[in-house]
């Protein structure tokens, strides 16, 4: 079993704004069967964060023999990222693994304007 996967940054088609908000998550869960459904649930959470009104980007990395998996996302503002956690596509995957082991998650916002 290869001790890391990774899919690199990819862009949305979106225009990039001045601001933007990022979000960083991580998934904890030991074990060949909740590392399995974490991973698909990764791949399927990426494809619905790609196709999310206001997203501009997102990757994800997976330590499975760590048990740990991390997603990182980049969205226009605040409100398309709100819009997309209480979205159906997102509220069924999270469900699903928040079954499996402890997430956590951090919002950050950075105005660039002087």
């Amino acid at each position: 079993m290869p001790t890391m996967f990774f899919l690199p940054w990819r862009w949305t088609r979106a225009p990039r704004p001045e601001h933007a908000v990022i979000f960083a998550s991580r998934f904890d869960a030991a074990g060949m069967r909740p590392g399995w459904l974490l991973f698909v649930g990764g791949l399927r959470l990426r494809r619905a964060v790609l196709r999310a009104p206001g997203a501009l980007g997102v990757t994800l990395r997976a330590h499975p023999l760590r048990g740990r998996y991390y997603s990182l996302s980049l969205w226009r503002d605040a409100d398309s990222l709100l819009a997309f956690a209480h979205s159906p596509a997102h509220q069924d995957i999270v469900h699903r693994i928040t079954e499996l082991g402890p997430i956590q998650g951090l919002l950050i916002s950075r105005d660039t304007e002087p």
